[in-house]
């Protein structure tokens, strides 16, 4: 496929969702945009008098000490990974990391922790020690978590895959089939577009996911089912109500079957591709995105 194919744009409700990555940036956005602020404050009070002479800087305090716990269920091996957000926690000017430990959720310790914090959700993270003396955490953590009284942070908005700590149930586990069309020249590739959709607009990775070609005798199963009109497609299914918003959403791009499977239809909401449309039986370009 071209490479000016592969740059599409999904419009309507799709493009709005705010998936956990999303805020997990703001962190370390809101730090770099501290220190530009600083920047430029600097920078204006020296216009300001006219002095050329270099403003003195202020000490620089002290970062804030912090210990992070990792609450995990190794078994799980389709749960969420908290690791990008442990990096960009590391990363952070005016935070120190001076311990970090990873406790299993059946350990004694997470427990009480569990219990303690009414942790719904794992995996789970928890920040202590001088947690309000950083002003990046202070502003930018409830955003994702709590603020408890005795200090300690708590993440609390895990994004799926997560282990519910009520139930003992995983939440979020997703199987999609993507219909091909192989055969005709210039539509595009089903795999790597459909999993952009679904990881960058929804947040959702499936735990299986199968490719069919519409010909073949289970694609042409699945054209005859579900009505199939255009062609590439994807067919999900699963916990997806464990999605915040995600079935108002999908109303604007695609159906929900009586088997509770979530259809995409809407390929004119792709920006520059072409598809198989099978009432007409011709490839059909859409208009691209400006």
């Amino acid at each position: 496929m071209p490479d000016e194919q592969k740059v599409f744009t999904v419009i309507g409700a799709a493009a709005a969702i705010t998936i956990i990555a999303l805020l997990y940036g703001t962190i370390s956005i809101q730090a770099a945009e501290a220190k530009i602020e600083a920047r430029d404050l600097v920078v204006s009070s020296m216009g300001a008098k006219g002095d050329t002479n270099p403003v003195k800087s202020q000490p620089t305090p002290e970062p804030a000490e912090i210990t992070l716990t990792l609450i995990v269920s190794s078994p799980h091996k389709n749960i969420a990974s908290l690791l990008s957000l442990l990096l960009q926690l590391k990363q952070l000017p005016d935070i120190k990391v001076i311990g970090e430990k990873t406790l299993e959720k059946d350990s004694g310790e997470a427990k009480q922790l569990i219990e303690k914090y009414s942790i719904e959700r794992i995996p789970a993270m928890l920040l202590e020690g001088e947690t309000k003396k950083a002003a990046t955490l202070s502003q930018n953590w409830p955003k994702i978590g709590s603020v408890e009284s005795d200090g300690t942070m708590v993440l609390r908005n895990i994004p799926p895959v997560y282990l519910e700590t009520s139930t003992g149930k995983l939440r979020g586990e997703i199987n999609a089939a993507f219909i091909s069309v192989p055969d005709k020249n210039g539509v595009f590739d089903a795999n790597e577009v459909f999993t952009q959709i679904l990881q960058n607009a929804f947040g959702i990775r499936p735990i299986s996911q199968e490719t069919l070609r519409y010909d073949s005798p289970r694609g042409k199963e699945l054209v005859s089912k579900y009505g199939l009109e255009k062609l590439p497609t994807f067919i999900i299914s699963g916990d997806l109500n464990a999605y915040s918003g995600f079935p108002e959403s999908w109303k604007e791009i695609g159906s929900v079957e009586p088997d509770n499977s979530f259809v995409f239809r809407e390929l004119g909401a792709i920006g520059g591709i072409k598809y198989l449309d099978l009432n007409k039986n011709e490839v059909v370009e859409t208009l691209r995105q400006q």
